[in-house]
């Protein structure tokens, strides 16, 4: 079962920032970026926190948008979401938004970062007399006017630029001058500050100008493991040692063996799962060493929620005042997950001064929430989104009864939820679906998710599907998971866990069912470019 309305670290976060939702214009502000088709392993970071995007996303400027070995997103950006840009496999890509060009006399522009990986961009811009684009690399920068061009950089910074049509003006760092390219032209900088110019590139003809995956020959000659960012704070610089003999003697058999084969391969997941389990199934006393030592592992090899478990190791079974700083100060830097976990540990605090303890509780939820949504502040924006609900804005609606749900206004939340369904927001009534589900009144949920289905609420069809699947109606399930798929629900490693499917994945025809669905979906041009996207 899948629901829009809470994050907790488990689930998915809010679909849509929060900040965005209060405008009906249909143009796109300049640093917004619509999730228009998404395959594979594709994720984004905001504010220390890391989660996946899914289609129909908005990400923000200063987001980190990173691709894995088979993952590819495109977003849509600029007025209307017209423009488009392919971001390729193992690819990372910062969103840098608006800001003044100090090369060139302070002019605003929208700025990329692509740190490794490619991009391929087809760049509308009505005033093509100005450079209103910009996207760098470790070794180049290029200027767009309005254009499509194509963008490849390897982890040491040699940068590959070719140009279908239009203008781009790409320079070296160590440059004073630019090349202008046009169609049909491209050009090599090397880290040197050598620019051989190619009219046109060898590996021209082999770039997939369609806005989908790149050919087998351009990944093969181009693609370069993505950069290892590490994020080590001072205290995993004093990192435990786990040594292999310690671990040897927990005689590790199945997933847990597995665990440790990843994590001795620098898999930052394989490390916090195993800390995670021997912290559940091991004696404490004897295995807080290997914990700790695994979580500071995970967290050095970028995984920021095992950061804030070094810290709540600490405080559960060592010294609480040092657990608790080091929570603190990850909560200060903007980590949403940190500032949850002090809300955790306050709210279970029956030491000392409960009221003291409940209000700290409140801020730090509050801050936890504000982060992650991107909020300036919390209460300004419950006010904000309340009077533009009471205005009929749907969305506002929803968001404001996001955010209450999440605050335990529960009966308030509600309320906003059947206000912004009956405006229209689907996503409102999936969410109220939630509500009557969570009540044990599957009648209700069924007739809001059914709404939200019907509104084209992906969710709400998936919803359907797994109530129906629990009650063994298969036939209702595999007609709402087809709905929910054409909907753009196309999570397949969600759906193969999901035990609230196990009754239709049981049934002899799940097999060729799940075949058709994924031939059929698996690449419809419509999913990309459809006037629905925009």
């Amino acid at each position: 079962m899948k629901t829009l309305k809470t994050f907790y670290f488990s689930h998915l976060s809010l679909f849509i920032p929060l900040i965005l939702l209060l405008s009906q214009s249909v143009n796109a502000a300049p640093d917004l970026y619509k999730v228009i088709f998404r395959k594979g392993d594709v994720s984004m970071e905001r504010g220390g926190e890391k989660r996946k995007v899914f289609k129909g996303d908005f990400l923000l400027a200063g987001d980190q948008v990173q691709s894995g070995s088979k993952g590819l997103v495109i977003l849509g950006f600029g007025e209307g979401y017209r423009s488009r840009m392919k971001v390729g496999p193992m690819s990372q890509l910062k969103l840098e938004g608006k800001k003044p060009d100090r090369e060139d006399a302070n002019e605003e522009k929208t700025f990329f970062f692509l740190e490794v990986g490619n991009i391929l961009v087809h760049y509308i811009n009505k005033n093509k007399d100005k450079n209103r684009l910009k996207v760098k690399t470790k070794s180049a920068s290029m200027g767009i006017r309005g254009t499509e061009f194509f963008i490849h950089t390897t982890e040491n910074g040699e940068t590959l630029v070719a140009v279908r049509s239009g203008v781009v003006l790409a320079k070296h760092k160590d440059k004073k001058t630019g090349i202008p390219l046009t169609s049909e032209e491209g050009v090599v900088f090397t880290t040197d500050g050598a620019s051989p110019m190619l009219t046109p590139p060898d590996w021209y003809k082999h770039i997939n100008w369609k806005l989908d995956a790149t050919t087998k020959e351009i990944e093969e000659l181009l693609h370069e493991p993505a950069i290892e960012k590490v994020g080590v704070d001072s205290l995993v610089n004093k990192m435990i040692t786990v040594k292999g003999d310690e671990l040897k003697d927990s005689q590790l058999q199945g997933e847990p063996k597995k665990w440790q084969n990843q994590c001795d391969k620098k898999v930052a997941e394989g490390c916090s799962q195993l800390a995670l389990y021997l912290l559940k199934n091991g004696k404490i006393a004897e295995t807080k060493n290997i914990v700790l030592g695994l979580f500071n592992k995970a967290c050095s090899f970028g995984d920021s929620r095992s950061c804030v478990w070094v810290g709540r190791v600490e405080h559960e079974f060592g010294n609480k005042e040092s657990g608790l700083s080091h929570i603190r100060t990850l909560c200060e830097k903007k980590s949403a997950y940190a500032c949850y976990s002090l809300w955790e540990i306050y709210k279970s605090d029956k030491s000392g001064d409960e009221g003291l303890n409940d209000q700290r509780a409140a801020e730090y939820l509050q801050k936890s929430l504000s982060i992650l949504h991107g909020l300036e502040d919390f209460d300004s924006s419950l006010t904000m989104f309340e009077q533009a609900c009471e205005t009929d804005n749907a969305t506002a609606c929803l968001n404001f009864g996001i955010l209450l749900e999440q605050v335990d206004k529960k009966i308030r939340a509600k309320e906003m939820y059947a206000k912004g369904c009956e405006l229209g927001s689907g996503a409102a009534c999936s969410n109220l679906g939630y509500m009557f589900q969570s009540q044990q009144d599957l009648d209700q949920a069924k007739k809001q998710y059914t709404k939200a289905c019907f509104m084209d609420e992906a969710y709400g069809c998936y919803n359907l599907s797994c109530i129906y699947s629990k009650e063994k109606k298969i036939d209702l399930s595999k007609q709402y998971l087809r709905m929910a798929i054409s909907g753009g629900f196309n999570d397949w490693a969600t759906i193969e866990e999901d035990q609230d499917l196990r009754n239709l994945k049981a049934d002899s025809s799940y097999a060729a069912f799940a075949k058709s669905l994924k031939s059929e979906f698996k690449s419809k041009p419509k999913e990309e470019s459809s006037s629905a996207d925009l």
